[in-house]
């Protein structure tokens, strides 16, 4: 079991190296690509209420990606909020308003935000360090995700960078870990490493 706990643990902060050491050009066009997949992939399954999460660098800028969302779908925004004993629920968001930080860097809605059972939620957006290409991660070590996702059957996706994609198998899969069903990858072409 620890050796297991140490492999995830080299394999996220290696993985966080990569992501801080991404040029900032290069990355605004990779999340512009990633933002345009979503919006489609939105539209084109009419998902009504999307559960987002507030991104902090060296995650995606998820902020400018709901923006989007907003202007070019006709979906509502709920985001995470951590509750007791590791619990997530999640609450509407319209606007920074309605946001406060926790933990030094996350930001979350406030505790008056409208709430909805996760099983409303047409589509999950979920946060992620490291990918294997079966849909299992590695996150920041909290769990909430996986108790969250626990006996439930929704859509999920995770957008994410190509230096968060592993082969399956490069660590071991425990019990408790749930795949995210969908993983949105820069497209190739203007974006392969060959024509940067």
């Amino acid at each position: 079991m620890r050796d297991n706990i140490s492999e995830k643990v080299k394999i996220r902060r290696s993985t966080l190296t990569s992501l801080k050491a991404m040029d900032a050009n290069h990355r605004k066009k990779l999340e512009a690509n990633l933002c345009e997949q979503l919006i489609n992939y939105i539209n084109a399954n009419h998902f009504q209420s999307i559960g987002f999460y507030y991104g902090f660098h060296p995650e995606i800028n998820t902020p400018l990606i709901m923006e989007e969302i907003f202007k070019l779908t006709n979906s509502s925004l709920y985001l995470p909020r951590i509750e007791a004993n590791y619990q997530l629920s999640f609450r509407q968001y319209q606007d920074e308003t309605q946001l406060e930080t926790v933990q030094r860097k996350i930001r979350q809605p406030k505790s008056d935000a409208k709430s909805i059972n996760i099983e409303e939620i047409d589509l999950l957006i979920v946060p992620g360090v490291s990918y294997q290409e079966n849909g299992y991660r590695i996150g920041f070590g909290g769990g909430y995700y996986d108790r969250a996702l626990a006996g439930v059957n929704i859509e999920t996706v995770s957008l994410i960078f190509n230096e968060q994609l592993y082969p399956n198998g490069s660590w071991k899969v425990e019990a408790h870990d749930i795949p995210i069903k969908k993983l949105i990858i820069p497209e190739k072409g203007e974006f392969d490493e060959q024509s940067i």
